[in-house]
């Protein structure tokens, strides 16, 4: 660690043009001689071009340097650094205090091996901002269990509600991850589930008591996890697959012109002004809600019962606001 920090300084040192004799370098770093002869061996090993003066003695590069180099150790330009340290700022803004420890420990080897910073980095990690809503809590312990099962292919064992119910009974899953999803603001985990023995998605807000096991998980083949969990609409998977056609008019239609609502989907411009949009869908509980915030600007073409469904929701909302309303 300790050489990988002296090379960046070192590295750093010479990207910016500076030229410094070995006794000024031992000053540097505060080595030895022979230490930073070493060390500058190492950057010559790495084919940059280093050189000492004959005249001055001061060591500097001399030309530009590859930015294809393979230098030795993690190394990354001022430039790369500043975008990992943001990147690291929005990932914690996704979900305040998850994984914060651990991002906290990345961002300083991130500093020790790269000390130079640009100035601009406070600023743009002030500037770019994500704004999650309509998101839920996580225990901060749960999630890195889950991502360390992910990347070392073990179970996991967690409590999981039985059903949406406010109410409902706690049941014990095993469970082989997949893939780990953020979708809408809220994290979810597609993963094999031993008691079902079918592919699910779990709302990871609704795991209690995560415990990693020794067993190690079942795979299951790429082709297979996108053909059950993308060939419908939204978070819900499997079930049959319906195609669905919506009408949308007004400011919705120019809306829908710009939106992809599914990977598969097929959009035409009608000459009246409208769009009408074409995609497989399977469940409908997520969609419902879609169409439903478009409100007239939106019509549900097929299939038959997702149109009476919408309709009667209409029609049930309706009649709440067919009084005088509250007093």
């Amino acid at each position: 660690m300790k050489e990988t920090r002296h090379l960046a300084t070192l590295h750093t040192c010479f990207l910016k043009g500076q030229k410094r004799t070995l006794p000024e370098l031992c000053q540097l770093l505060d080595l030895s001689r022979a230490s930073v002869m070493r060390r500058l061996n190492r950057l010559r090993d790495c084919s940059l071009p280093l050189i000492c003066c004959p005249s001055t003695h001061r060591y500097h590069y001399a030309g530009p340097v590859d930015p294809g180099v393979d230098f030795p150790g993690l190394f990354f330009t001022p430039s790369e650094t500043a975008a990992l340290l943001s990147l690291s700022a929005l990932i914690e803004q996704l979900n305040p205090g998850l994984f914060r420890s651990t991002l906290e420990q990345s961002r300083r080897k991130i500093l020790a091996l790269n000390p130079v910073v640009p100035s601009v980095l406070k600023e743009l990690s002030e500037r770019v901002r994500l704004a999650p809503i309509h998101h839920r809590c996580i225990a901060a312990e749960i999630l890195p269990v889950i991502a360390h099962a992910l990347l070392h292919r073990k179970r996991l064992q967690f409590d999981y509600p039985a059903s949406h119910a406010p109410d409902s009974a706690l049941c014990c899953r095993t469970v082989s991850p997949q893939t780990l999803l953020f979708y809408r603001n809220n994290w979810y985990l597609d993963g094999y589930c031993h008691f079902r023995n079918e592919l699910r998605t779990f709302g990871i807000s609704r795991i209690r008591t995560c415990t990693l096991l020794k067993t190690n998980a079942k795979n299951i083949r790429r082709a297979e996890l996108i053909r059950y969990f993308q060939a419908g609409y939204g978070i819900f998977a499997g079930g049959k697959v319906d195609t669905v056609r919506l009408r949308f008019s007004g400011m919705g239609a120019c809306y829908a012109a710009e939106e992809e609502w599914h990977p598969d989907q097929t959009r035409i411009l009608m000459k009246d002004g409208t769009v009408e949009l074409s995609f497989p869908a399977s469940d409908h509980r997520e969609l419902t809600r879609d169409i439903l915030s478009y409100g007239s600007e939106i019509e549900v073409l097929a299939p038959n019962d997702l149109r009476g469904h919408i309709a009667g929701i209409y029609t049930k909302a309706a009649q709440q606001y067919a009084g005088k309303g509250v007093k």
